[in-house]
């Protein structure tokens, strides 16, 4: 990932399908923040949506780093799996929500 968007300068809209039935294969990895906020980032991404999320040791440090270093970032999309349940999904919002955002004009829109 960090690859595509190191190679993706002028990148200004993400999405990305988690597919979390491969996720037991990487049960021990947790996300690491990488040294350099990628250009596309810091500069150009202006929507990211995640769709199929579960939260998690990878899938919440990954949005909040989205959320954190997308300066001009307009909307962050994020919808849960059809799995989550309502108390799950709200203590996932109560998080994302928590978190500070490098773009102060992001909406952070959450199913």
């Amino acid at each position: 990932m960090l690859k595509m968007l190191d190679r993706c300068h002028k990148l200004q809209s993400l999405t990305i399908q988690i597919c979390n039935h491969h996720y037991e294969l990487y049960d021990g990895e947790r996300w690491k923040d990488p040294p350099n906020v990628p250009d596309c980032l810091s500069s150009q991404l202006r929507i990211c949506c995640l769709t199929g999320y579960e939260g998690g040791k990878v899938q919440l440090p990954f949005a909040k780093y989205i959320l954190q270093n997308s300066k001009v970032l307009n909307t962050m999309t994020i919808k849960c799996s059809n799995i989550v349940d309502m108390n799950a999904k709200q203590k996932m919002l109560m998080e994302l929500t928590s978190f500070k955002r490098g773009s102060e004009t992001c909406k952070l829109l959450f199913d």
